[in-house]
């Protein structure tokens, strides 16, 4: 995503799925207004269908948080791990999950760096300046001028 300074220690090492949505959140108030932003940028590259799928932070947490229960050594034998049935939960779940993973990871992921002009963009934007259709109007206008070229 769009930002200059690197990710903190502290949440690098969380796992637990409700505060590493907590933390994005925190960390990065504006992430759905950045990925937002990202996908109307990404319009103007070069690539063939070029595409930022914005993560379903709950659809995640929940998967994520159901995947651990599994994980965590469950404590009545008879009644969990060793029922086939027990297992339909996991398999419910990551069957939700792994569409939307396969989905987030197909579509374009990286790091944006905006010229100061683009940085204005973006503050604009975020700060509801411009609408969307406001910021798809000027970075035409950009790129009509200056078509990016690929790399």
């Amino acid at each position: 995503m769009y930002r200059k300074n690197a990710l903190p220690a502290r949440l690098e090492r969380l796992y637990s799925a409700t505060n590493l949505k907590k933390a994005i959140i925190q960390e990065e108030p504006e992430f759905f207004r950045k990925l937002e932003f990202m996908g109307l940028f990404v319009k103007f590259l070069p690539y063939d269908n070029p595409v930022i799928v914005v993560p379903n932070l709950d659809l995640l947490s929940q998967c994520y948080a159901r995947a651990n229960d599994y994980l965590h050594c469950p404590k009545r034998p008879d009644e969990t791990w060793q029922k086939l049935d027990w297992w339909a939960g996991l398999e419910g779940s990551l069957n939700k999950g792994i569409p939307h993973l396969v989905d987030i990871h197909t579509g374009l992921m990286g790091h944006m760096n905006l010229s100061p002009m683009g940085e204005d963009l973006y503050s604009k934007f975020v700060d509801g300046e411009l609408s969307s259709d406001e910021v798809v109007a000027e970075l035409e206008r950009t790129f009509a001028e200056r078509p990016p070229v690929k790399t």
